[in-house]
């Protein structure tokens, strides 16, 4: 995928949701699965992890309470077929 395409896609959209809904509820509790690897310094290497730190940054700084969760792995469950295949 092109990194603007990406951008606008991860950055674009989930900033637009979270901010809408903050400005509908500014209490509310918005959680965000981010990924193993994102830079919050927004200097990253990686394409992904680069353009996942400013959109941590961004959501932080709205007004709700927002959760970053950034997972190393997800694991399908049975009867669930992977993309890839299993690390091992």
């Amino acid at each position: 995928m092109k990194e603007a395409d990406y951008e606008r896609i991860t950055y674009g959209l989930t900033l637009a949701a979270a901010q809408t809904l903050s400005r509908l509820n500014p209490g509310m509790t918005f959680i965000y699965v981010s990924g193993e690897g994102t830079d919050s310094s927004e200097r990253g290497r990686v394409m992904w992890g680069a353009h996942q730190g400013p959109e941590e940054n961004a959501l932080l700084r709205l007004p709700l309470k927002a959760f970053m969760f950034r997972p190393g792995l997800i694991e399908p469950l049975d009867g669930f077929n992977r993309r890839r295949a299993p690390i091992e």
